[in-house]
């Protein structure tokens, strides 16, 4: 804290999430690691003329206190690249650009998800999206499938239950039904959801009652459903 009251200086923390434990909701340490909290914590509270800049899937809970209360400490949630993500698939040699827009929207502009799949396209359909889109407009190949097992491998059980039950419709769910349908405590439920919130992994919207439902991606509903129809064989 000396250093960085003294000198400007700027520190990157990458991959933030790995000193989050598995199976538990958003937030909570690894044995040993809790000491970052306590960093996170300090810096956040402190004054002093130095930048702490944290890349994490999951927000650490000192992260959620502090930017309510100190305008210093603030977060910027990364979304789909839209028609940024052109260049992705021309540096991958896709070709038929008229079908590139459909294609980053299926995938939600997300840079990764579009990397793996165009490499597909181009292994299998030597770069024609339509040759793909032939056969279904969203495909979860083997790849796709191991970064998402890396992702979900981090949730506890009740927020499992809890994306299972929002990603068995395409339509977005409200609050009152994921309580009748999961059969949680209203406090499971809401503690569920506000880590699955913050692990970027449900996305919600107000209807025309200015009622709040619940929502996930395409990609992220189809791996949820294929790992409960696999976990039912």
């Amino acid at each position: 804290m000396e250093y960085l009251q003294k000198y400007r200086c700027l520190i990157i923390l990458d991959d933030v999430h790995s000193v989050f434990s598995n199976g538990q909701l958003v937030g909570s340490y690894e044995s040993g690691y809790e000491d970052y909290g306590e960093l996170f914590q300090r810096l956040g509270e402190s004054q002093h003329k130095s930048c702490l800049l944290l890349l994490s899937r999951d927000k650490p809970r000192e992260i959620v206190e502090l930017e309510e209360e100190n305008r210093a400490v603030q977060t910027l949630e990364l979304t789909g690249l839209g028609e940024a993500a052109r260049s992705i698939l021309k540096d991958k040699g896709l070709v038929e650009e008229e079908n590139w827009s459909n294609l980053i929207d299926y995938y939600g502009g997300n840079p990764l998800w579009l990397k793996i799949t165009a490499t597909m396209i181009q292994d299998l359909f030597g770069g024609r999206i339509s040759e793909l889109f032939k056969y279904d407009k969203l495909v979860l190949n083997e790849d796709l499938k191991y970064k998402l097992n890396l992702l979900f491998q981090r949730l506890s059980i009740i927020e499992k239950q809890v994306m299972s039950v929002i990603a068995e419709d395409i339509e977005a769910i409200s609050i009152s039904k994921l309580l009748e349908k999961t059969e949680l405590l209203p406090t499971d439920l809401f503690n569920a959801m506000q880590s699955l919130r913050r692990r970027s992994l449900i996305q919600h919207h107000h209807n025309d009652k200015d009622q709040i439902l619940f929502t996930v991606q395409p990609l992220i509903r189809q791996y949820v459903n294929s790992q409960m129809q696999s976990s039912n064989h």
